[in-house]
């Protein structure tokens, strides 16, 4: 359970780094960069999901 949701962490600080790494790169000055920040977004939601009752346990 808990692997999982450092897995998660870790994952979401990794694009967070990425992207503000990477903001002068030439991905974000095309027309893809709202499709890589939807990929973004939708891997979240997707963990998020995955891992919602392990996030409602260490909250609870």
């Amino acid at each position: 359970m808990a692997i999982g949701i450092i897995a998660f962490i870790l994952a979401v600080v990794y694009v967070i780094i990425e992207c503000l790494t990477h903001a002068d790169d030439p991905i974000f000055n095309t027309r893809y960069w709202k499709w890589y920040l939807v990929i973004c977004v939708i891997a979240t939601i997707i963990a998020i999901g995955f891992y919602h009752k392990e996030f409602l346990a260490i909250l609870s």
